[in-house]
């Protein structure tokens, strides 16, 4: 890892800072996008963001053991399909998967 002090903030990293202070400032036309991760679970945790109607949210989630699949519904069973340009507030789920299980299932 390389770190850098005292250097002006790349270009990618200071339209990121924008697009986040708008959103902290943006008022009426916005929406909140809003993981369940594991619900039920002991590991349940939410994660959420505001963004201005017209800002599209990516949504990620995995480290190096485990993979998330995303659903519509709290009990997991309707898998999401990605939209492109979501204008309203949505709320998902997501299921963790381990790596090494979907390996033993294959």
């Amino acid at each position: 890892m390389e770190f850098s002090y005292g250097v002006d903030r790349p270009e990618d990293v200071a339209d990121l800072c924008e697009k986040y202070e708008e959103a902290e400032k943006a008022e009426g036309d916005v929406r909140n996008v809003t993981v369940t991760a594991a619900p039920g679970t002991e590991q349940e945790k939410d994660y959420a963001i505001t963004v201005p109607a017209d800002n599209h949210v990516w949504i990620m989630l995995h480290d190096d053991n485990s993979y998330y699949i995303m659903y519509t519904d709290k009990e997991c069973k309707e898998l999401y399909e990605p939209e492109e340009d979501v204008k309203e507030d949505k709320h998902l789920y997501a299921e963790i998967e381990s790596y090494e299980e979907a390996e033993d299932e294959v």
